[in-house]
């Protein structure tokens, strides 16, 4: 591990009910994610998921942190979210 600081991507992965499963969706960013925690929701049609009934969302049921180094390019930063379909919060 070198002390000079390289660049971090960002990785934003989401799975449907299990980590098993293959990604639905995947984003890569230069800034850090915000946080998420097993509970929340997403709406999936804010991440352009249409497919689902209009009063559909998805319900986080895990939360999964991978990091890696490839010196000396950069450093990686994945966040992996599995989530179920739920009925809407009211």
């Amino acid at each position: 591990m070198s002390d000079d600081a390289v660049p971090i991507q960002y990785h934003l992965h989401i799975h449907d009910q299990s980590f098993l499963n293959d990604a639905r969706l995947m984003f890569e960013a230069t800034t850090p994610f915000m946080s998420f925690h097993v509970g929340e929701f997403i709406d999936p049609r804010s991440v352009n998921v249409d497919e689902l009934p209009e009063d559909v969302w998805w319900r986080i049921t895990a939360v999964m942190h991978r990091l890696w180094e490839i010196e000396p390019s950069h450093i990686g930063h994945q966040v992996g979210l599995t989530v179920v379909a739920v009925p809407k919060p009211e």
